[in-house]
């Protein structure tokens, strides 16, 4: 199943902009797919966080026709170069891949690293405080699953 965003127009044309500026308008709920042609055949990767995304990254460069520069980022370089933007795109592909890991262990390391690390949470961190109304920095991991995960994915 695809994540791809059907936007309205405004949101449309921010996300146009974001792209032009080598920047993703994807949220950490959204997977980017990156597409790249190899010997005439398409191949599109659904790059999942922690998912094996460096990996996808590293593929979708190496099979790249377009040089990234010595100052590009990687992911300006992706985003600019090998975005999925439509159904289209995805269809022609002859090849679509997703890697995934087991559930119960995505969540055990999100929680790892977002909450007792402390990393790369600032996003994560206000959507905790918005959904459940309590310090993130206090959060349990059973206050993350039962209060947050389970209002956000399952509905209340």
């Amino acid at each position: 199943m695809s994540v791809l965003k059907t936007d309205n127009r405004l949101a449309a044309g921010l996300r146009g902009v974001k792209r032009l500026a080598g920047r993703s308008l994807y949220l950490p709920t959204e997977a980017p797919h990156f597409q790249v042609q190899v010997n005439g055949e398409w191949f599109v990767f659904c790059a999942i966080h922690k998912n094996a995304s460096s990996s996808i990254r590293a593929l979708v460069e190496a099979g790249s026709s377009r040089g990234r520069g010595a100052d590009e980022s990687i992911f300006r370089f992706l985003f600019l170069n090998h975005l999925v933007r439509s159904r289209k795109e995805v269809d022609r592909a002859r090849h679509v891949m997703v890697f995934v890991r087991p559930p119960l262990d995505r969540v055990v390391s999100c929680f790892q690293n977002k909450f007792i690390q402390r990393k790369g949470n600032r996003t994560i961190f206000a959507d905790f405080k918005q959904v459940t109304g309590a310090d993130p920095a206090q959060a349990t991991f059973e206050r993350f699953v039962h209060d947050y995960l389970r209002l956000c994915f399952g509905g209340g």
